[in-house]
């Protein structure tokens, strides 16, 4: 009877620690605290499932940026479309960066909200002279909750 409770724990512990490692999903965090005047900088990545492109949260005190890195050259004159789930695809212009890589969400703190409501993250962009592509992300776990 022991046997079959220990079992039976195992068991339940690797079911557990499975549904776990779902939950957190693939987001890799860091957490640093500024030496220049002690800001504490969260950042949050997480590579597209099948591109090169990665979302990154970024809260720097009480700032919070959403952007994705394309890794090429971005146009913005078109705007982007993103997507939650099975929601209908949203027309929104992003700013890009100084850098021309990377693009930053307008109203991040309710991006915020919608990525942590949502299981899949779709965002179509257009690099430089060539058509649409979209990243497709699993967000599921985002581990920034918010900037304080």
């Amino acid at each position: 009877m022991k046997r079959m409770f220990a079992n039976s724990l195992v068991v339940l512990v690797m079911f557990v620690c499975a549904v776990s490692a779902f939950a957190q999903g693939k987001w890799n965090f860091s957490e640093t605290t500024s030496g220049m005047d002690g800001v504490k900088i969260s950042v949050a990545t997480l590579p597209a499932n099948s591109s090169e492109e990665t979302l990154i949260v970024r809260c720097t005190g009480k700032k919070l940026e959403i952007y994705i890195h394309a890794g090429n050259v971005v146009d913005e004159e078109y705007g982007e479309r993103v997507k939650f789930d099975d929601g209908r695809p949203q027309h929104q212009m992003w700013g890009r960066s100084s850098s021309y890589d990377s693009l930053f969400a307008p109203g991040a703190g309710k991006l915020l909200h919608e990525l942590q409501s949502s299981h899949t993250f779709m965002f179509e962009y257009h690099p430089y002279q060539k058509v649409a592509t979209t990243a497709t992300f699993d967000v599921v776990g985002l581990p920034i909750t918010g900037c304080n």
